[in-house]
């Protein structure tokens, strides 16, 4: 880019106001939208951009459903379809409690913070 612009406009032509052409032309070749490099950075940014933002939103979707499918996955096993009496319910009550303790600290934590760095407000 430089070059071509000295090219067109040498210091050794000898015209008055060379500086002036050759700034202005060097100015319009960088800074123009359309085809000097603004343009390439830009979407260069864009692009990068968009693709960390969905990689961060798959992870993490992929990271709730795990907790999720591991919080209806331990419910099951305390709550199955026919009631259970007895110490066995109550020890798996316990052992229930515990993962949804787990659950809560990853929701409240990790999840939370990833979803403040992505912009999104949770109530």
């Amino acid at each position: 880019m430089y070059d071509s612009v000295m090219d067109k406009h040498s210091p050794s032509s000898g015209k008055a106001g060379i500086h002036n052409s050759r700034r202005t032309a060097f100015k319009k070749a960088v800074t123009d939208k359309a085809s000097g490099p603004y343009m390439a950075m830009e979407n260069y940014i864009r692009v990068e951009a968009n693709k960390a933002l969905v990689e961060a939103e798959l992870q993490l979707r992929k990271e709730c459903d795990d907790v999720f499918m591991r919080i209806h996955h331990h419910v099951d096993q305390i709550c199955p379809a026919l009631e259970e009496e007895g110490v066995r319910a109550t020890e798996r009550g316990m052992e229930l409690n515990k993962y949804l303790e787990e659950a809560k600290r990853v929701l409240d934590g990790p999840a939370m913070e990833a979803l403040l760095r992505a912009g999104v407000k949770v109530g």
